[in-house]
Parts: structure tokens; C-alpha cells; sequence
């Protein structure tokens, strides 16, 4: 592992795995997997579009998966990426 890989990533209040799973435990929710894994995904592909500004191909590559499934996952989240037009460019 590289040091980068060691990095912890600030985090959103809540968006502890443990606190999530707590939560849901505590609401008797059901699907806490498949709920879990949903929050995570979100965390994780809004952390990573923020860091390469909404660029898709860069951030599927940092992911590590294809462009198509990042914009799948983004779809079955509800998410959405703006595109600005930045002056002078």
C-alpha cells in the first residue's frame, strides 16, 4: 500500500459506517446491507467528482471502474454532475 492509499478522506458528519449501521439498527430498518452499501456509494462518488470537478472519465479512472457504471451508479442514487462553463475557457 502507498502512503496515499493510507490518507484518511474527511468524511461527512454521519457517514461512519458504524453510525449508519447503528442508526438503521436502531430504526429496526430492514435491507441494512443493501442501505449501507447505497450510503458508501454515495460518500464515495461524491467525494471523488468533487475532487476531479465533476470530470467523469477521471474519476471512473480513480475509481476503478468504467464510465458507464459510474453513471449508472450515479443514476440509481439520484445524483446528478452541473456543468459549468468556466469564463475564458
Amino acid at each position: 500500500m502507498t502512503e496515499d492509499m493510507l490518507t484518511p478522506v474527511p468524511q461527512p458528519a454521519g457517514s461512519d459506517v458504524s453510525e449508519i449501521v447503528a442508526r438503521l439498527l436502531a430504526s429496526r430498518e430492514g435491507e441494512i446491507y443493501r442501505k449501507v452499501t447505497l450510503e458508501m456509494d454515495r460518500i464515495v462518488l461524491e467525494a471523488v467528482l468533487r475532487h476531479t470537478h465533476g470530470n467523469q472519465v477521471e474519476a471512473s479512472q480513480l475509481l476503478g471502474i468504467s464510465r458507464t457504471t459510474l453513471r449508472s451508479k450515479l443514476k440509481a442514487l439520484g445524483l446528478t454532475i452541473e456543468k459549468r462553463v468556466q469564463p475564458g475557457t
